[in-house]
């Protein structure tokens, strides 16, 4: 079965709570737009940012997939979840917006199935599985970008983790 990566907003009276009882994340549940899922956090991070797995530091989308806090729990298989911060945000957005969809979607359309074996991007092989990866990745970024920019105008945090 394929990891997913769940985002959901939460308010700064819900990060309080959630670091206080983190074990109540595997009971968060937010409607359509104060969430967002993908099967393809290696592929999206090769294509923004060279590699499925950039350094935060180096890399500002690549908090947007992999968070910035680490908040552990045994509630979750991971162990853990990840938290953006609400202050984070909008620099997320920002960097979200500068993204080339055309060029996204070209290196999507043009990208060497070996290369991305060796640089380990697991779920690219679930991606080509897809009539159309590129079309899939692009809308993903897409969507991606929606939700960063709407949690800066709410000016709320993001947790994330993998099920």
């Amino acid at each position: 079965m394929a990891t997913s990566t769940m985002l959901q907003m939460v308010s700064a009276k819900e990060i309080v709570a959630l670091r206080k009882t983190p074990s109540t994340i595997a009971k968060l549940n937010k409607p359509g737009a104060e969430s967002y899922s993908t099967y393809y956090i290696g592929t999206i991070n090769y294509f923004l940012c060279g590699t499925p797995t950039p350094d935060i530091k180096d890399h500002p989308i690549a908090a947007s997939l992999f968070g910035i806090e680490q908040i552990k729990t045994p509630s979750l298989d991971a162990g853990h979840f990840m938290l953006v911060p609400p202050d984070q945000i909008s620099g997320i957005a920002k960097a979200l917006e500068q993204v080339d969809l055309k060029k996204l979607r070209k290196q999507v359309e043009t990208a060497d199935a070996a290369a991305m074996v060796k640089s380990k991007v697991g779920d690219f092989e679930l991606l080509k599985g897809n009539d159309a990866p590129a079309a899939m990745i692009v809308s993903d970024v897409r969507t991606l970008t929606t939700f960063y920019k709407d949690a800066a105008s709410r000016n709320v945090g993001v947790v994330l983790y993998t099920s």
